[in-house]
């Protein structure tokens, strides 16, 4: 997507473009969003095709673009008037 995003940028600076360039460009994006869509599709289709155990080793297995990455959220700074609590560890039975 940044890639068309440049790109645009780029094509819309030049402002003295005709309406057929501009038609063009429009439908070179047209197209590549039909692409797309059309791909989406598919991927869906295979995917609702699957049944559980696939789906398993689809998630397990699936290329490393399509993975989420997680967004770990920053803790706040403890506040001075707040009781800190410590968590609870179980002890294994031969210290007990």
């Amino acid at each position: 997507m940044d890639k068309r995003r440049k790109k645009k940028r780029d094509e819309g600076s030049s402002s003295n473009l005709t309406w057929q360039e501009k038609k063009d460009i429009a439908d070179k994006e047209e197209k590549s969003l039909l692409n797309e869509i059309q791909a989406l599709r598919a991927w869906v289709g295979m995917v609702g095709a699957m049944n559980d155990e696939q789906l398993k080793e689809y998630l397990k297995n699936r290329p490393q673009d399509l993975k989420t990455s997680k967004i770990q959220k920053k803790k706040p700074p403890p506040n001075r008037d707040q009781k800190v609590y410590r968590q609870r560890v179980k002890l294994p039975e031969s210290l007990k």
